[in-house]
């Protein structure tokens, strides 16, 4: 039913899909989503290893000229190994670890973001057991590739972290206009100072829900 619904829209420009309720093979399914002049386009459901990110990322690379947005399934190093280039793309979605790099690789795929939206699989409510050292490793890596390629992003204004220590790790070191996260109870406070030191933002956003910090209420 999915696929001959999105077969028969000729005039398709948005799309919003769930790959972990699709029964058949997201082969067929891409294929017939490619062929759409679409302008945006979400893919949900979690693809379980880096070959299967490769192969979504690289059967959307018909798409690429035209894509505005996007949304992917999967982490930022994964999807970016599939080394399609989406020079379209001006909003990105994609999902974050703390201890994976990814950063000019990102970049090289995706050479036109202004908007970029790091995503988490889990909630930051549960708060970090390790200290903000554990995450300095990826965020010295992440500093390395942006100081060899100064030029990467050269359009990026808007930064969004569902948890702000992936603000803190991908250590952006040019000015960036809005800077957006959701502070949990036990986000680690002082790597505020330094986010701010790296982009330099016109505003810093920190949304606090009774969701990710306790005993506040709806409170944005």
């Amino acid at each position: 039913m999915i696929l001959d619904a999105i077969s028969t829209s000729h005039l398709l420009e948005e799309l919003m899909i769930d790959f972990g309720k699709v029964k058949y093979g997201n082969g067929v399914l891409l294929r017939t989503i490619a062929q759409h002049h679409l302008r945006k386009l979400t893919i949900t459901g979690i693809t379980n290893t880096i070959r299967n990110s490769m192969t979504v990322v690289s059967s959307l690379g018909q798409l690429a000229p035209i894509l505005a947005e996007l949304e992917l399934p999967d982490y930022a190093h994964r999807c970016a190994a599939a080394r399609v280039v989406f020079p379209g793309v001006r909003k990105l979605g994609i999902y974050v670890s703390v201890s994976s790099t990814y950063a000019s690789s990102l970049a090289r795929s995706f050479p036109n973001l202004t908007h970029l939206v790091l995503r988490s699989r889990s909630s930051n409510a549960r708060g970090y057991n390790m200290e903000i050292g554990f995450f300095d490793q990826a965020r010295v890596e992440h500093r390395r590739q942006w100081q060899e390629n100064r030029s990467l992003w050269p359009s990026l204004i808007y930064v969004q972290a569902e948890d702000p220590v992936f603000i803190y790790i991908l250590g952006f070191p040019r000015y960036i206009r809005h800077v957006s996260a959701w502070w949990a109870t036990q986000t680690p406070s002082n790597i505020f100072p330094t986010i701010v030191a790296d982009m330099r933002p016109d505003t810093l956003e920190l949304c606090l829900t009774r969701q990710y910090y306790y005993g506040l209420y709806g409170l944005q």
